[in-house]
């Protein structure tokens, strides 16, 4: 009977370590599988607030980037129109002189008085005419004169001899439609001004 209570202990132990044990496994498990599950939101939760990151830094970027480059493009427009107007007036001031457009008639006044300057011959930048300038007895004179490219200027002198015989200095303008300046006499250095229109 003793042996027997003794073997039925032991076997009760047995099943209750199984038991407990069993509760232990089953608890770990479970333990385990919450843990699992806790890692993988907050893996889950990280990767999520890195793409946020992630798209956000890209965003700035396109942004300063977008308005880096219109604050170029802009640069370049305006850059590109004053190249563009610079040119367009060389060109004009070009094209007048290299298309014989100086020849023709230019009228306005030298010291007040009605002048008219009838250019009617032009090879390349050199060219001459006539010249009438209106006093109570009208001067009328031969001219000859050249234009000069890099200063844009237009330098004439009378031909035929008389006392108010002269040399004619100014400049052309962008448009290549008036010649005004200075015209000064050869005997007493008077200087006089004038300004002259194309038709």
């Amino acid at each position: 009977m003793f042996l027997n209570n003794k073997k039925s202990k032991k076997i009760l132990f047995v099943f209750f370590v199984i038991i407990i044990a069993s509760f232990v496994i089953s608890g770990c498990d479970n333990a385990k599988d919450a843990m699992d599950q806790a890692s993988e939101v907050a893996k889950k939760t990280a990767d999520k607030a890195g793409e946020m990151a992630k798209d956000a830094a890209e965003k700035a970027g396109e942004t300063a980037k977008d308005a880096a480059e219109k604050v170029s493009e802009t640069a370049e427009k305006v850059a590109d129109k004053a190249t563009e107007t610079a040119g367009d007036v060389a060109k004009k001031v070009t094209d007048v002189v290299a298309g014989n457009n100086l020849v023709g008639v230019w009228t306005g006044k030298l010291d007040s008085r009605v002048t008219t300057l009838s250019i009617t011959k032009q090879d390349g930048n050199n060219f001459e005419g006539k010249i009438t300038i209106n006093y109570r007895t009208p001067i009328n004179q031969d001219v000859k004169g050249s234009y000069n490219e890099e200063t844009k200027t237009i330098t004439m002198a009378d031909q035929l001899h008389s006392r108010f015989k002269g040399k004619y200095s100014g400049k052309l303008s962008d448009d290549g439609k008036t010649f005004s300046g200075t015209f000064t006499t050869l005997v007493d250095k008077k200087n006089f001004n004038f300004s002259l229109h194309k038709k």
